[in-house]
């Protein structure tokens, strides 16, 4: 299975809970030849989803990740380099610039411009 079909299954389930058999039939429409218990094994091993009564659902809408929640918050639609927003995170909070680049590059909320820069979409 990809990253594109397993993060189109994440969005399923961002919106409302979803038994297997859906859940299944959107990896197979996207082209994975999983079976359907290799689907429930690969969502039992994700963070924050779980399984209640035949629907799979998110325990949580917010993110695990401590450096992409501060990333976004200090995201804004004007573009910043890297290196400033490095020095604006908050107290605990470690990562280089080239560490939120990837994470601008991966998150549906962020933007990453030539030159380094991040920006909220």
């Amino acid at each position: 299975m990809n990253p594109a079909t397993i993060e189109d299954l994440l969005a399923r389930l961002r919106s409302a809970p979803r038994p297997l058999q859906e859940l299944h039939r959107a990896a197979a429409a996207a082209g994975s030849a999983w079976s359907s218990d290799q689907v429930a094994l690969l969502l039992a091993c994700l963070p924050g989803i779980s399984e209640s009564e035949g629907l799979w659902h998110l325990e949580s809408s917010g993110s695990c990740d401590p450096i992409a929640d501060a990333l976004v918050a200090l995201a804004s639609t004007q573009p910043t380099p890297a290196m400033a927003l490095v020095g604006r995170l908050p107290p605990g909070v470690v990562a280089s610039a080239a560490a939120l680049c990837d994470i601008a590059r991966q998150h549906p909320e962020l933007e990453l411009l030539p030159g380094r820069r991040i920006r909220r979409r």
